[in-house]
This record gives C-alpha cells, structure tokens and sequence, in this order.
C-alpha cells in the first residue's frame, strides 16, 4: 500500500484533470475520423510531435487557437477524401533520398525533398518513399531499395520503421519495438546480427512512420 493511497487530490486538479481529458477526447476523435495518427496531425498544425502526444494523453493543455485549427483539418481531410473516392490505384507517390531524408524536420519538410516517383498501392494520401542506405537491415533489405511508408498510419511493435530523432540529423529505418510505461521507449533493432539495437526515449523521437511496400531494383547505380 502506498503512502498516497488515502490522499485525495483538491477540486482544482478534479477539474484541470477533467478539462485536459475533454481535449484528449476530442483529439482522439479527431484522429479516428481523418485516419491521421498523432504525429501526422502534429505536421498539420505546425507542432512538435511530442506536444501533439501529451496534448492527445490529457497531459498537456491545447490553446483554443490549437484546438480550432486542428478542427479545421478534420474538415479538410474531409473536402479532400470527397475528391480521393475516384481516385486509382495504383499511383504514384514521391520518392526522397536518405539524405534529404534526415534533414527533414517533418512530413510537411518531407513533401519540399522529393527526388522522383514510384508506383504503389499504399492508400495514404500522404504516402511517399525512401531510398535505403546502410546494410544494418541485410538480408531482408538492400541499399538502393525503395521503401514506401505511411505518416498517417499508426506504427506498432514489429512494424519496419523510419525514424528521426529531434537532436539529430539523418534517419533510421529499423524494425520497431515499444518498451517501458505507455511504450515510453522506442526499441530500434536490425536485422543484420552486426548491429545492436538502440533505445531512445519516446520524447526524444522527431518523427516515426511504418513501412507498407518495397520496391526493388534489379540494378543498383
């Protein structure tokens, strides 16, 4: 039993408690219904990721101004989704390169460091793909590959990854495991045997997308 258990929290954290689950409610719908993941939805408005999540956990509170622009992405993800039911698969989606890729700071930085096309069935609107660099992820995965991820999708443990971390430059695409409290830890692993996994704090995280396809080139350079 702990020396807290008969403490009883006072009416002002009742009701900052009661407020901040309000907004993570509506955050949580928000993301339901646009199919956007916490971190895409943090790109739209301009934010960091890591505000995104605490505002969506109850943690953090969201300024009116913040709440009503994230109500106008829901509308436009709307608008344009009207436009998206015609559309047809496959497509193309943009190709960037590993590093153009580690200088972007987000999805909406991605969208300025497109190189080429490729073609893909992956249905996210925001979908784009990366040129892989590095044998950490041998013998599944080549330099050269392109690799097509989805920043609207939630990443779970076991997905392949791309991930950026908020103080540093460049990427890393690893296969995902969450470990500690509320998946507070990002598990990196590769699947070359060389290379041994990497831990970082889920607050320490830039951005992380799951991979959905793969495309190979018989030829490299």
């Amino acid at each position: 039993m702990s020396c807290y258990d008969n403490v009883k929290p006072g009416p002002i954290f009742l009701l900052m408690n009661i407020k901040f689950q309000a907004q993570a409610d509506e955050i949580t719908g928000i993301c339901r219904r646009t199919g956007l993941a916490p971190d895409a939805l943090a790109a739209r408005v301009a934010i960091k990721s890591e505000t995104m999540r605490k505002i969506a956990r109850g943690y953090q509170k969201a300024s009116a101004q913040l709440l009503q622009a994230l109500r106008n992405v829901e509308l436009s993800v709307g608008e344009s989704r009207i436009v998206r039911v015609n559309q047809e698969f496959p497509r193309r989606v943009p190709v960037v390169s590993w590093a153009r890729a580690g200088q972007a700071l987000d999805y909406g930085d991605l969208c300025n460091q497109i190189d080429e096309s490729v073609e893909t069935d992956c249905r996210d609107a925001n979908s784009f793909a990366l040129i892989l660099e590095g044998d950490s992820m041998e013998p599944e995965f080549y330099a050269g590959d392109l690799v097509v991820f989805a920043p609207n999708v939630e990443p779970r443990n076991g997905d392949f990854v791309v991930c950026r971390l908020a103080n540093n430059s460049g990427v890393l695409f690893k296969r995902l495991r969450r470990t500690g409290p509320e998946g507070s830890v990002i598990r990196l692993e590769s699947l070359n045997v060389s290379y041994q996994p990497i831990e970082y704090p889920a607050a320490e995280v830039r951005y992380i997308y799951p991979a959905v396809d793969m495309k190979r080139r018989l030829r490299r350079g």
